[in-house]
Formats: structure tokens, C-alpha cells, sequence
């Protein structure tokens, strides 16, 4: 290998530079070495941007808390992280609110209708601390924009936050400086240690993976239309049979297998059409039923007010319209019901 690079040094003139994509032997070993040093400097920058907003959150915290007179300019900020605030108090409110409620109805229920309550409210508040999780979050990323805005402006941070504005800013100092140096480690190579061939071979497999997994997931995984089928088919098989001599030795005992005789000419029309038929009608009330719970919980329902009882109830407002979406045909037909006076 040194022979080999000692004569491409040789053969090339020095006012020539190799293109950097290309896995030269005298390169490979310096191209490993500087990949690690880049790795090492992007894994201080990442760890210095984690300090950093960890600083930010303490400091959006503390001013949160204390409302400072001379923030002017952190006052849409302010008003954000209290909207925040609020929003997690009123969820942690009714988390209390569903667990109050379950008690009641838990004691006031019948004994069979009792775990139906425990899982009501399991569901509700697994539902509610999902939501006052995501708006917890919320309020951290807000707390991170106030400290980052307070300074951005040079404003006084209280009491022991004070020491986060430092952290925070030898933080950036440390990430801005450690990604650089990568940066600076990877320009000679063309920002990447990689061979830019590998780039595209790694697009191509990236591309062909995703309908591998498809198919993969569509053999190996069947749906239940597909497992419907399949149970039909197989209670047919293990019920059914077009041999007298095998259902009698089965209906006295001997052996196992199916009881019932049936003509051949049947039985393969049943077994053809009815794993079909009952596939169909599976995928058929999977549909129907996504498509009423779309309509039931989707956000474009209307609301339950006066007028949505009253059109429920067959009773129509004046000047308003109802319309029925078929479905099947995809057609909607819009009738309009209008009071009309006397003369």
C-alpha cells in the first residue's frame, strides 16, 4: 500500500489536487481519522446546545415567575408562557374532574356495569395526560423563546437564573466554536468523509426500501379481510366434506375430521365464493364503520346546539339546508326547506 501510494505521489504533479470524492489510497486513512475528529466535534456541539437550552428553560422559568417591570419587549413572550400555563392547570382541573366522576358513578352503577366505568375513566384521563403533556411542552418551548428573547435584550434575570444567562452563553460560545471546527475538519473532503458515490447508493436504497417494507408488510402481515378469508376458508374445510365413507368414520368416532357431506360440485363453489363473500363484506364493515366514526369525531362536525337537535329530531330551521352524502355513489343532493307565508 505504500508503494502504491509513494507511486501515485509521484505520478501526479503537485500543482494537480485529486478530487476529494474519489477513495484514493493515500487518502483512506486520513479521511477515518478526520471523520472521527468531526464526529467528536459534533457531539461536543450537540452536548453544548443541550446545555444551552437547558439554560434558556430556567431562564424563561424565573421570569415567568417573577414578571419583570423592564421587559417591555418580552411582553407577547410573557403572555404566551401564562396562555401555556393556564391550559395545563385547566387539564390537570379535569383529570381531577374524571376521577371525582368515576367515583360517583362507580358507587351509584350496577355490579356488571361497574368495570365499563373503570375503563371509561382510564381511557379519559389517559386521554387528558397525553393532552397536558403536549401542552407542557408547549410551555417549555415557550419558556426557551422568553429566555432567549431576555438575552437577546440584555434584561436583568432574578435571583439564581442569573448564572443560567452565563451558562447559556458560554454554551453557545462552545457549540458555535465546536461546529466550526467540524466544518473547518470537513472542507477539504467536500463537507463529507464519504465518497459522494456512496451518497447516491445510500438515496437509491433509502428509495427501494420503502415499497420493499410495503410489500413485505402486505405478505407477512395480512389484513383482516384477508384473515376473515382465510378463518372461512378453513371452517369450511374442517366442516365440510364430499366423502360419505370419511363423514361416516368421522361421525362414528374414527378419526378426525369433518361430519357433514356435501357434493363436490357445492363444495368448490362454497369454497371459492365464500371466503371471497365474507372478505367483502369484512372490508365492507370496516369501511362503513371508519366512515361513521369519521363523521361522528372528525373536527368538521358540527355541533350538538339548538339547530343541530333540531334537524336530528326531522324538525328544520328556517332558510337552512340538508344535505345527504351518499357514500357509495359519492354524490351529495342538497334540499332546501324554506318557510313560505300565506297570502
Amino acid at each position: 500500500m505504500a508503494y502504491i501510494g509513494r507511486r501515485y505521489r509521484r505520478a501526479v504533479p503537485e500543482h494537480v489536487v485529486p478530487d476529494p470524492g474519489r477513495l484514493t489510497a493515500p487518502k483512506l486513512s486520513g479521511r477515518w481519522r478526520v471523520s472521527l475528529a468531526a464526529f467528536r466535534a459534533r457531539l461536543e456541539a450537540r452536548r453544548a446546545l443541550r446545555e444551552e437550552q437547558t439554560a434558556l428553560l430556567r431562564i424563561g422559568e424565573a421570569l415567568a415567575s417573577a414578571r419583570p417591570q423592564d421587559g417591555d419587549g418580552l411582553r407577547d413572550a410573557l403572555a404566551e408562557v401564562a396562555g401555556h400555563r393556564s391550559a395545563a392547570e385547566a387539564v390537570q382541573d379535569a383529570v381531577s374532574a374524571t376521577l371525582l366522576e368515576d367515583r360517583a358513578d362507580y358507587a351509584m352503577a350496577s355490579p356488571w356495569i361497574r368495570p365499563l366505568v373503570i375503563a371509561r375513566g382510564v381511557a379519559a384521563r389517559c386521554v387528558l395526560r397525553e393532552r397536558l403533556q403536549r401542552v407542557r411542552n408547549e410551555r417549555a418551548a415557550a419558556c426557551r423563546r422568553l429566555g432567549a428573547a431576555a438575552l437577546e435584550q440584555s434584561v436583568a434575570i432574578p435571583g439564581e437564573a442569573a448564572a443560567s444567562g452565563v451558562a447559556a452563553r458560554a454554551a453557545r460560545v462552545r457549540a458555535d466554536t465546536a461546529s466550526s471546527q467540524a466544518e473547518a475538519l470537513l472542507a477539504p473532503f467536500g463537507g463529507s468523509v464519504l465518497p459522494r458515490p456512496v451518497f447516491c447508493v445510500g438515496r437509491e436504497v433509502a428509495a427501494f426500501s420503502k415499497p420493499l417494507a410495503k410489500e413485505v408488510r402486505g405478505q407477512l402481515l395480512p389484513r383482516v379481510p384477508a384473515l376473515t378469508g382465510l378463518a372461512v376458508g378453513w371452517w369450511l374445510a374442517s366442516t365440510f366434506t364430499d366423502s360419505r365413507f370419511s363423514a361416516t368414520l368421522h361421525s362414528l368416532g374414527i378419526g378426525s375430521g369433518p361430519r357433514r357431506v356435501m357434493s363436490s360440485g357445492t363444495l368448490r363453489a362454497l369454497s371459492f365464493w365464500l371466503p371471497i363473500l365474507a372478505a367483502a363484506l369484512c372490508s365492507y364493515a370496516g369501511s362503513r364503520l371508519g366512515a361513521l366514526v369519521r363523521a361522528r369525531y372528525a373536527p368538521g362536525t358540527p355541533n350538538a346546539g339548538p339547530e343541530g337537535r333540531a334537524q336530528d329530531d326531522g324538525v328544520l330551521p328556517r332558510g337552512t339546508q340538508t344535505c345527504a352524502l351518499n357514500e357509495g355513489a359519492k354524490a351529495m343532493a342538497c334540499d332546501t326547506a324554506v318557510d313560505r307565508e300565506r297570502p
